[in-house]
Order: C-alpha cells, then sequence, then structure tokens
C-alpha cells in the first residue's frame, strides 16, 4: 500500500475522533509529529473531516498543522482552508428542540451524565447523553451500557418522529446530531474536487454501515479506484499506517 501513492498524487484525509486522538481528546505530541512531518517535510496535503466545529479543532491540532489543511467540520456543513470559513449552513433550531434534549437527558438511565450535554452551533446542533465533560473509562462505560441498551437509537427515532423536518442520526458512539439538511460526510468530496484534483486515502473509525464515515467510504470507492480508505481501530494504528508512511 505505502509503494502506491506519494504526495504528488494522494492527500491524506482524516477523522478526528478515535482515529487521529481518543474522543474530545487533543493529538498527542507523536501524532502531531507525524502530521507536520508528512505535511511539511513530505509535501502531503492534510484534510480533517469531522462532527466537531472548527473551534473544537483548534483545541487539539496545532495551529500551523490545522491551517494548512482543508477543515470539513460539523458532518462537512462548514469548510474552512486557511483558517478562513469557505462555506457555513446556517440552522435555526426548531422551537420544541430544547425541550425535547433534555427530556432524553432526563429518561437516560447511565448513572454518570458529566454535563453539557446539548451542543449548539450556527450549522447544525448535537446531544451528548454522556455529557461532553466525559473521560475515557466513562465514554468506555457508556459504549458498553448503550450496546445492551440501545438507548442512542431509540433517542435518535425519537427525535426524528418529533421533529421530521430534521436529518437525525445517531452518528457518533455517545451522542445524537441533527440538522435541517442532510448531514454526510460525503458532501465533502464535491467541494474537495473544487480546490484538489489528487486521489485520497482516508483514514475512519467509523466504516460500518451505520457509521459516519461509512458514505464517505462509499463515494471515494465509487469516484476512482485510486482513492483508498482505510479502515483503523484507533489512533495508534492509524500513528502506526502513517509511520510507516513516513519511512516509505
Amino acid at each position: 500500500l505505502m509503494n502506491n501513492f506519494c504526495s504528488k498524487t494522494h492527500i491524506l484525509a482524516f477523522d478526528v475522533d478515535d482515529t487521529l486522538a481518543h474522543s474530545g481528546q487533543p493529538l498527542t505530541p507523536e501524532m502531531c509529529n507525524a502530521l507536520d512531518y508528512l505535511a511539511f517535510v513530505q509535501g502531503y496535503q492534510l484534510a480533517f473531516i469531522t462532527s466537531r466545529s472548527y473551534a473544537e479543532l483548534e483545541e487539539r491540532i496545532p495551529e500551523n498543522i490545522l491551517r494548512n489543511a482543508y477543515a470539513f467540520t460539523c458532518m462537512c456543513m462548514e469548510y474552512w482552508h486557511q483558517g478562513k470559513m469557505v462555506f457555513q449552513h446556517h440552522f435555526s433550531w426548531p422551537k420544541g428542540l430544547e425541550k425535547a434534549l433534555h427530556k432524553l437527558v432526563d429518561a437516560c438511565g447511565f448513572p454518570d451524565k458529566t454535563g453539557q450535554h446539548i451542543v449548539r452551533r450556527p450549522c447544525k446542533g448535537a446531544l451528548s447523553l454522556l455529557g461532553e465533560n466525559h473521560n475515557k473509562a466513562q465514554r468506555e462505560a457508556f459504549i458498553k451500557w448503550n450496546k445492551k441498551t440501545q438507548f442512542l437509537n431509540t433517542a435518535a427515532n425519537y427525535l426524528q418522529m418529533q421533529f421530521p423536518s430534521l436529518d437525525v442520526q445517531a452518528f457518533g458512539k455517545t451522542s445524537i446530531d441533527f440538522s435541517d439538511r442532510k448531514m454526510s460526510k460525503a458532501v465533502m468530496l464535491p467541494r474537495l474536487r473544487k480546490e484538489d484534483g489528487r486521489h485520497v486515502v482516508f483514514f475512519g473509525d467509523s466504516m460500518q454501515p451505520e457509521g459516519n464515515d461509512f458514505e464517505l467510504k462509499q463515494a471515494l470507492e465509487d469516484e476512482r479506484e485510486e482513492n483508498k480508505c482505510l479502515w483503523v481501530e484507533n489512533p495508534d494504528e492509524t500513528y502506526r499506517i502513517l509511520t510507516a508512511i513516513i519511512r516509505s
């Protein structure tokens, strides 16, 4: 695989949570060093594709790396380049939505709720049933609990029924996203093609059919065979692959 692409023919694109860093956490110094070397020594164009906002990326990725990357944030509702917003979809919250979100938090039977459950962004919203202030152990406990209860999917279905005009998705492992237009990382591809015609090597941890990397994986594979999609389990696996690219 490592011999099949280089910086002249391919860009390196990444999901962020659980691909480059553990959910909500900054990239490790080792990961930052690897991305820095790939971008500024080997000349790779980087792209970040995430449900997080650009402001959240600024807290987790060094400025020099982020500013020189293509950043498709908020499930591609925003596009940033060189630190400037190029595009943003504006989302107006329907009446009664926040009350319904609080109702779901109260109904959630997971015992350890960490606060900051409702996330407002200009282009979409999110509900973290665990709460945004969780640590790794709490996240793992919630994921295990949700596998038994399927509460996340139940909550998403409830919101979709209550607000049929919204696109509601249980994309993440602890949260639900919602917007007034279809949310898909695949919408980044035509926008990317306005900027860059090179093939794409995409790293993601959620490429199963219900995962939020799946539609982009399909779009990339359908577009051209030179695009490569690498399904990783965690940031450690991503780092091992990036190290191999650097050494190839």
